[in-house]
């Protein structure tokens, strides 16, 4: 799994916020989005009817198959296809059906660090559904 839904303090209507678990979007820069960080996602409420989603300059979070991925749309890919992009070089691209697309989410800001009550959460999450296994 790439990325984790976390929930930070009071989440704003239209916003969620995902936690980093590869470092696939860590090209070696100080600025890059690492493991580990907290990556604060706008929906984009009318994605469908972009001719182009590759013209989305910014990383995004996409929500396919009931898994988040993140990346950047590289290219559309003919009608109904996208290509997703990693920065770390060592992640392959991933090809995305956007009839199995459910959600979109723009990225636009990244925290270094939990908050020590969406941590605290996080870890009750892992607790708890690793008891269920």
């Amino acid at each position: 799994m790439e990325l984790q839904e976390v929930f930070i303090n009071s989440e704003e209507s239209g916003y969620k916020s995902f936690e980093l678990l590869t470092h696939s979007m860590d090209d070696g820069n100080r600025k890059a989005m690492a493991k580990g960080d907290v990556l604060k996602c706008r929906v984009i409420a009318e994605w469908d009817s972009l001719r182009d989603l590759s013209k989305l300059n910014y990383p995004v979070v996409i929500i396919a198959n009931g898994r988040p991925l993140v990346g950047i749309i590289q290219q559309q890919m003919g009608v109904g296809t996208i290509l997703l992009s990693k920065y770390n070089q060592d992640y392959k691209n991933k090809q995305v059906e956007l009839a199995k697309v459910r959600t979109i989410y723009q990225v636009e800001s990244f925290q270094r660090d939990m908050t020590p009550k969406a941590l605290a959460k996080r870890e009750r999450e892992l607790q708890e559904s690793s008891m269920t296994y």
